[in-house]
């Protein structure tokens, strides 16, 4: 069961997410624990935030990571982007 807080987190996850135009949809969403939630992509890759960090941030983060460093066929080979540590991104 959701609550509000984290409804709205995901709300604006996916509402910024569109504004940014990032190349790939979401598939579904998850939460793995209060403080994080993991979006499965339809090309198959994860992306994690902590729901507890600045949202606007980590969206403003994974939009420089994807238009700097990885490329949209690089994006298929992708298991997941960890957002989750400020502006430190990893990704495998």
């Amino acid at each position: 069961v959701l609550q509000e807080d984290q409804l709205n987190q995901i709300l604006k996850i996916e509402s910024e997410l569109k504004d940014q135009r990032l190349g790939f949809k979401v598939d579904f969403a998850e939460i793995s624990n209060e403080e994080r939630l993991n979006i499965k992509t339809l090309d198959n890759f994860w992306i994690y935030f902590d729901l507890l960090g600045d949202i606007s941030r980590q969206v403003l983060n994974l939009s420089i990571l994807l238009k700097e460093k990885i490329s949209p066929e690089e994006l298929r080979n992708l298991e997941y982007i960890d957002l989750r540590f400020g502006n430190q991104i990893f990704y495998k």
